[in-house]
């Protein structure tokens, strides 16, 4: 009777740890403007005609969605204007060898988020990355930069995107990022080195 309690024991959390790794894969991406940034969208006519796209990934569905100005002036209870919005959107399917280069880009991966910034930048975006693979979920916050990692993966989705609107996302992005805290190490070390002289 033990060693049948042991087996189905076993067999429980196999079962279990099977039926955790076969939830359906999940990916959602979206990016949204900061300070003026998010007000000039709305506001200014000379801004672009499309912007805070957003995708999500079930299985192996892909939609996508993206506000589109419609070219009319709309005027709120307050008697602020802005532009009336359409949204425009629409679904792919999404293959499992994406899924699968998805992750092995995110390798051994737990809950965890990842946030990274351009502290050179005040105003700028934010692009928000989720991914959900088994029981973990990884999460992106990157304010006017990018990830290594979530490039490769974005690089990816945008393979079933319009050329225009694709998830905007580049290597000079990571650079410039480097760059400015470079910029404040070598003023950190000139800050030191004024000190250590006094």
């Amino acid at each position: 009777m033990k060693y049948l309690l042991a087996i189905c024991f076993v067999l429980g959390i196999s079962i279990t740890h099977l039926s955790a790794k076969e939830k359906p894969f999940y990916l959602s991406y979206y990016y949204a403007g900061l300070g003026s940034n998010y007000w000039l969208a709305l506001h200014d006519s000379s801004w672009e005609v499309e912007f805070y796209p957003q995708i999500e990934i079930k299985g192996q569905v892909l939609k996508y969605k993206i506000e589109r100005k419609t070219g009319k002036y709309q005027i709120n209870d307050r008697k602020d204007t802005s532009w009336s919005i359409d949204t425009i959107s629409y679904q792919v399917k999404f293959r499992s060898s994406s899924i699968d280069s998805i992750k092995l880009l995110l390798g051994e991966f737990k809950d965890t988020t990842i946030f990274e910034c351009n502290q050179c930048i005040m105003s700028g975006a934010i692009h928000y990355l989720n991914i959900a693979k088994g029981t973990d979920t990884i999460r992106y916050e990157l304010m006017n930069t990018f990830d290594t990692t979530a490039l490769k993966i974005a690089e990816i989705v945008n393979n079933y995107l319009p050329a225009d609107n694709r998830i905007w996302a580049t290597r000079d992005m990571i650079k410039a990022s480097n760059d400015c805290l470079e910029y404040f190490r070598h003023q950190m070390d000139e800050d030191d080195e004024k000190r250590n002289k006094k």
